[in-house]
Order: C-alpha cells, then structure tokens, then sequence
C-alpha cells in the first residue's frame, strides 16, 4: 500500500504537509547527535586514563569525567604501570617537562631523594625510573589522541576534554 502511495500521482490528504514536518524533525534531531560536544568527544577520542583507585583526586578526576560524559579506558597505575616506551611517546607528546611526569608528593620519590637526584640524571634514566614503579608516576594521567595531562586541573580538563 505505501509503495502505491509513494509511487503514485494521486494526492492523498496529509501525504504533503507531513512530508516536511518530518524532514524538519530528521533535520533538527541528527543535528543534536552529531553536534553535542560531549559527543563529539565520546566518538572522536580514545581517552587514557591512568589511575590508583585508592587515590581522591584519581576519584574526583574519574568522577568529573563520568559528569561530563567522556569515554575512556581505565588503568590501574600500580598494577599496570607505563613502559618506558609508553612515558617517552606521552612525554613528547605532552609538550611538558619530564618532571612533571613525577609524583614528587609520594612516599617513595620522597625516600629515594629524587629532588636531589634527577637534576642529575639524563632523560632515559629518568624515565627508565619511572617505568620501574607506577607509584612514581604522576596521577591521574589522562592520554588523548593529542594530548597528555598530568594531574587534575579542571581549567586544564575542561579546556581539552569539556
């Protein structure tokens, strides 16, 4: 029946005022999904997240990233700590320096006397060092397709991920 309608040159009442109502609603309600922001970063980006569960800022990090619908892949930094291939590619990629790449709040940069000792060392030592224990890693770390942030700074998050 509706291929005879369609098909047709008979007018049906109705047939022609719908047809642009329903273009229109198409129209509006494509634009919606596919213009979002947060959807544009839920389908455009592959995000990182590197953190230690126990840690707060990780979970207020994790939770502003749940409240503003970003998609991403949770690692446990501990467990699964980065390679040194990993830290070199996110280091160059990040634009920052490598100490930034340290926890220089935690227990065992403090023991180890990194403040004193990195200064000191060149770049390969120190991120074979980090590869070591991901408890020296600074966290959360969020990689993107083009970017690395290190720590939460919710002006930083917002500005590559909001």
């Amino acid at each position: 029946m509706f291929y005879r309608m369609a098909s047709s040159r008979q007018s049906y009442p109705g047939n022609r005022s719908s047809l642009p109502s329903i273009l229109f609603l198409l129209i509006v309600f494509s634009a919606k999904i596919h213009y979002t922001k947060p959807m544009e970063v839920f389908f455009t980006m592959s995000i990182l997240f590197l953190e230690y569960p126990p840690c707060s800022t990780c979970q207020k990090a994790k939770r502003w990233l749940d409240e503003h619908h970003v998609s991403y892949t949770s690692r446990h930094i501990k467990e699964n700590n980065p390679t040194a291939e990993e830290l070199k590619e996110w280091y160059k990629k990040s634009g920052l320096p490598l100490k930034k790449f340290f926890n220089t709040s935690g227990l065992i940069y403090k023991s180890m006397g990194l403040k004193d000792k990195l200064p000191t060392m060149n770049e390969e030592e120190q991120i074979a060092l980090l590869a070591t224990d991901g408890m020296l890693v600074k966290r959360p770390l969020v990689i993107g397709d083009s970017f690395v942030l290190t720590g939460f700074k919710e002006k930083d998050w917002q500005e590559k991920l909001g």
